[in-house]
């Protein structure tokens, strides 16, 4: 078995109509399942920090730093489910680290069961490398 390749999730999520934003935590969740059911890791921004904004008085560019710092410290891969402002900032962030980014399962899949990929997950790993692994200690 390949090591898992983790998968950040990027797409919309704010929006003043809540029923729009529910809509999109649900699509963002669905492909975070397939994405785990495949076998990687995910990390969905949306069900990690969502409906916080609620309960606290967080401005919006705090979890944008948060979530930032967790694709540039983290993710191997992204998924982007759709352009929003945030998630526009992600994608830029990652494919300026040199991250895939992906829009579908099936290329996703694809990537993650070729032996093309092998090269690319060398690459993964030399960001591995780089960057210091995250634990709770150093969270």
């Amino acid at each position: 078995m390949k090591t898992p390749i983790r998968v950040y999730i990027a797409g919309p999520y704010t929006s003043s109509d809540l029923e729009k934003r529910e809509e999109n935590v649900k699509r963002a969740m669905e492909i975070g399942t397939k994405i785990m059911q495949l076998g990687h890791h995910p990390y969905c921004p949306h069900t990690h920090t969502g409906t916080w904004e609620d309960f606290a008085d967080i401005a919006y560019e705090e979890f944008m730093q948060l979530h930032m710092t967790i694709l540039e410290k983290w993710a191997e891969a992204m998924f982007f489910i759709g352009s929003s402002p945030g998630a526009d900032r992600e994608k830029a962030m990652a494919e300026k680290m040199g991250i895939p980014v992906f829009t579908t399962i099936e290329e996703f899949k694809e990537f993650a069961a070729s032996a093309e990929s092998n090269a690319a997950l060398i690459g993964l790993n030399q960001i591995r490398a780089v960057r210091r692994p995250l634990t709770a200690k150093n969270l």
